[in-house]
């Protein structure tokens, strides 16, 4: 149900789907899918924190400058980041990160020129170069991963993010 997928949307999101609802459908309904997709192509996994939460990061703007520019890219990513708790600063800072990093790809791209297999073979590159960021060390087995009673309350998450934890590249 597409009104479940709204009631998630920050604020600032929800204010940018109204003032933009075409772009909001591209990003939502096919690039956001197709971002999952070959996250799991690539890593056999749609992580989080990880090598592959970095991919799907820069590969999701890197589509979405191509099919929507790189202006509402940039919005729609912010203001995805606008309510993040202070426990997940740190994912906040990588997520911008490896954003930018595919916004600035992206922009170098042309549509249909530029497919999506393309755009996945170098942001995959890009991983093993290590120009994006994964945090490290997760605790996986943090009692409060998905938050307090492992309830997945976002107040109280940690996505096994600590005070060692640290952005590293992914060639790392």
């Amino acid at each position: 149900d597409p009104g479940d997928d709204y009631k998630k949307l920050t604020a600032a999101e929800k204010t940018l789907v109204k003032q933009h609802p075409t772009a909001a459908f591209i990003i939502n309904q096919f690039n956001k899918p197709m971002a999952t997709n070959f996250t799991v192509q690539k890593f056999g996994t749609n992580g989080l924190n990880d090598k592959s939460d970095a991919f799907r990061h820069a590969f999701f703007l890197s589509i979405n400058t191509v099919r929507v520019g790189a202006n509402l890219s940039q919005q729609f990513s912010d203001a995805h980041e606008t309510e993040v708790s202070n426990q997940l600063i740190k994912e906040k800072q990588m997520d911008l990160f490896n954003n930018s990093i595919g916004i600035t790809y992206g922009q170098t791209q042309s549509y249909p020129t530029s497919t999506p297999t393309l755009i996945a073979d170098a942001i995959y590159l890009k991983i093993l170069n290590g120009e994006l960021r994964y945090l490290k060390p997760i605790d996986l087995t943090d009692p409060n991963f998905w938050g307090a009673g492992g309830i997945g309350n976002p107040n109280t998450a940690t996505h096994g993010i600590s005070s060692s934890t640290s952005l590293v590249p992914t060639n790392q």
